[in-house]
């Protein structure tokens, strides 16, 4: 059955439920609890970004309780898709590095700009082709980052982005 799938897919991992929904979601919980959203991103292109630092979640958990213990951390929203993501701080207390990476990405001034998950991959967006895309990427390659730009979103779950090259 459906329930039956979805449980599997939960024991698998926290995100995998998403890739039998697709599309554009909000998720919460461990990723059980997924609200289909309308599709807002068609006309963005995207920029994927990983830094030179790697993240366990349990790791950016860990930190996300700490700093719940002793503050709130700043929540970010961006344009009218909330890009919020209450991890990010946590991440950036772990990996210091992306605290210059978020700066390096804003001064290109996306239209979408957050971390994905519990990092430490960002991400930026873009409503139309633009050539700070392409200026973008240049510059966070020279700064030794691995950039994946021109990405477009689909409507599968199980293909979420498509890589094309620039023309």
């Amino acid at each position: 059955s459906d329930a039956e799938l979805h449980q599997i897919a939960l024991e698998l991992g926290s995100d995998v439920p998403y890739f039998l929904v697709g599309g554009l979601c909000r998720g919460q919980g461990r990723g059980e609890v997924l609200e289909r959203l309308p599709a807002q991103l068609d006309s963005y292109s995207f920029l994927l970004t990983l830094p030179n630092c790697s993240l366990s979640t349990e790791a950016v958990y860990r930190e996300y309780d700490a700093l719940q213990a002793h503050e709130r951390p700043a929540a970010h929203v961006y344009d009218t898709i909330d890009c919020t993501n209450d991890l990010e701080e946590a991440a950036m207390r772990l990996c210091p590095d992306l605290r210059k990476l978020r700066h390096t990405l804003l001064q290109f001034q996306p239209d979408l700009l957050g971390m994905s998950g519990s990092g430490p991959t960002y991400y930026a967006g873009w409503r139309s082709p633009s050539t700070l895309i392409d200026r973008c990427a240049h510059q966070l390659t020279q700064m030794g980052y691995t950039v994946y730009h021109n990405i477009r979103p689909t409507p599968y779950g199980y293909k979420f982005a498509e890589h094309r090259e620039a023309h």
